[in-house]
């Protein structure tokens, strides 16, 4: 068997080990949410199928299909974001949604892919094997700044946040002028006091919590609060399966925001490490994809969606534990949310896309 043959071998191997992966996620994010009254889990299998098919359409293009039309799916999600301040729902406080007959989509998740298509085709094409020069990072930085912005003024903090953090693909991957990052990190702090005063009211409760845990247990730390009881109280081996989750009225958002909890209750702390080792497996396979990927573009690609599944996991893992603020991220791949799962699905087959 020659080079060629051996990474076409570790190709597949990684493709299915990736597949497996999303597999028990979804197994286990199912199973969960059965816990909980109601038909969610119902709904959450038929997001799984279709998710599944978006795979399979996803895998049947190619990355030259992706990287030619990537302008054109930026400009698509730029339009949604946009009328959702149009058409939108509001739900929670925040018009985040549109109503589309029985569906209730997040424009927010759907752009997620669509601007790190956007900026790993930018990269691609004026990455010169040296730091950026500044006109290509403003430019890359425009290109997420921009959806951010309308996202922001939904409102939706945690969602900006996420966006926001595929600079990191611009600043250590693409890479940057050293000037150029220690002028953003000044700008960034320099901001703080400007952005606080922009923020809600709810936003700035959520962060004095966090600063001072417990300040307001009625109000800003009420979920927090019980989420690390709701976490404790699954011991080492969690609750029979099949039980019913009795802490709904404590944990309103448990099936979305903090579907964690949910689990821990359920599968105690040997379900969590479990459940950290699968998403441990899949982002360990993304990296070896993007490794062996062939061009710039994929690479940029698989490692922009990378970052942000990765801090997708540490806030939504963060908050329920108190570790960070409460933003309002999901736990990908795993809580309720049909446009969260369709756009990390749709990522996954441009990932396993040849």
């Amino acid at each position: 068997m020659n080079f060629s043959d051996n990474k076409a071998t570790f190709s597949e191997n990684n493709k299915i080990f990736i597949i497996a992966s999303v597999v028990m996620l979804a197994v286990m994010s199912i199973y969960t949410l059965k816990s909980l009254h109601g038909t969610l889990w119902i709904k959450q299998l038929a997001w799984f199928m279709l998710g599944a098919f978006s795979i399979v359409i996803a895998i049947k293009m190619t990355h030259n299909f992706f990287y030619h039309y990537a302008y054109l799916f930026y400009l698509l999600g730029l339009a949604l974001l946009f009328l959702v301040s149009v058409f939108g729902t509001k739900h929670f406080g925040a018009i985040r949604w549109i109503h589309i007959g029985i569906i209730n989509l997040q424009p927010s998740e759907i752009a997620k892919p669509l601007i790190i298509l956007a900026v790993s085709r930018y990269l691609s094409d004026h990455q010169e094997n040296r730091p950026l020069r500044l006109v290509h990072f403003l430019f890359a930085a425009a290109i997420v700044a921009l959806p951010a912005f309308l996202v922001i003024m939904e409102p939706d903090l945690g969602t900006a946040i996420i966006m926001l953090s595929i600079l990191l693909l611009v600043i250590f991957v693409a890479g940057i002028d050293k000037r150029i990052f220690f002028a953003m990190i000044i700008l960034t702090f320099s901001a703080i006091p400007i952005i606080w005063k922009f923020l809600k009211g709810y936003q700035k409760a959520r962060i004095i919590e966090f600063i001072n845990p417990g300040s307001d247990p009625l109000g800003s730390s009420f979920q927090s609060v019980h989420s690390q009881i709701i976490i404790g109280s699954g011991q080492l081996f969690g609750h029979p399966l099949g039980s019913v989750f009795p802490w709904s009225n404590f944990l309103p958002q448990s099936s979305s925001d903090f579907f964690f909890a949910l689990f821990a209750y359920q599968y105690g702390f040997v379900g969590i490490l479990v459940l950290i080792a699968i998403f441990w497996l899949l982002i360990s396979r993304f990296i070896k994809r993007a490794q062996n990927a062939e061009d710039n573009f994929s690479r940029y690609f698989i490692i922009g969606f990378t970052i942000i599944f990765s801090i997708s996991l540490f806030f939504n893992i963060g908050m329920t534990l108190g570790l960070v603020p409460v933003v309002g991220i999901t736990l990908p791949l795993a809580s309720y949310g049909g446009s969260s799962i369709i756009a990390n699905m749709i990522s996954i087959g441009i990932i396993l896309s040849k």
